[in-house]
């Protein structure tokens, strides 16, 4: 059966896949989201199939054969959806310990994202768009992650605050929230580009407050939702 072929090429990709030490492609990790996916739609149909013939089939030696045979392939699947879980939770391991100093490990898969937060309070004092020298270390240290593969992915610098109204430094951004994370953005954009990070390569967003990751509104949701995120465009997966 054709399941079955996809069944033993899965379970061969499993046991002949490896991981190479220190930075991992954003690539393999969505490829193997994909695959994790792909297992589970196919578990999906499988114990679907398996409910069906449990309530349709009334001959009993066919049906203890259909029905043993769908088990077969639904216990095949799990395991393969297990194994694609595993694999996943080492890329994510190997994503932190492979993070600069500083930073945190971003990944959006929905749009084809991968990067690296760090805290406005780190960067910025508050209200402010003025990276201070705590910032700059933090930036340095990044800056060698992104000359890695300079060759032409795109970098996309994106500026978040909290919820709080911009209050003492309203006059320099008259627009709020959404002024203050752009400058940040675009002071993180300058100081990328004078370390030698091409300019090409570079663009700025800002979200402001509308994208917390925190719905929260204690001190310290306020303090993860200030932030900084530096995201690489790395791969964008094909949706149907």
């Amino acid at each position: 059966m054709v399941f079955h072929n996809k069944v033993g090429w899965l379970a061969l990709g499993l046991i002949a896949s490896s991981f190479m030490p220190g930075c991992v492609a954003a690539s393999k990790y969505y490829q193997t989201v994909d695959e994790l996916n792909q297992a589970r739609d196919e578990l999906a149909a499988a114990q679907s199939q398996l409910n069906q013939a449990e309530g349709a089939l009334v001959d009993i030696s066919n049906s203890t054969q259909m029905l043993e045979q769908r088990a077969d392939m639904v216990g095949t699947l799990q395991a393969a959806n297990a194994e694609l879980q595993r694999q996943i939770a080492e890329l994510n391991k190997e994503y932190r310990a492979s993070t600069p100093e500083g930073w945190q490990t971003v990944i959006n898969e929905a749009e084809g994202l991968f990067g690296y937060s760090a805290t406005g309070d780190v960067l910025f004092a508050p209200g402010s768009d003025t990276l201070t020298t705590e910032g700059k270390a933090t930036l340095s240290n990044l800056v060698p992650r992104l000359l890695e593969n300079a060759e032409s992915k795109p970098i996309r610098v994106v500026g978040h605050t909290d919820s709080d109204p911009v209050k003492k430094t309203i006059e320099k951004f008259p627009n709020g929230n959404i002024q203050l994370g752009a400058a940040r953005a675009i002071s993180v954009m300058k100081f990328l580009a004078s370390k030698g990070v091409p300019e090409t390569r570079l663009s700025v967003m800002s979200y402001g407050e509308h994208r917390p990751v925190q719905d929260s509104r204690s001190a310290d949701a306020k303090r993860q939702n200030r932030r900084v995120e530096v995201m690489i465009e790395e791969w964008k997966p094909v949706r149907s």
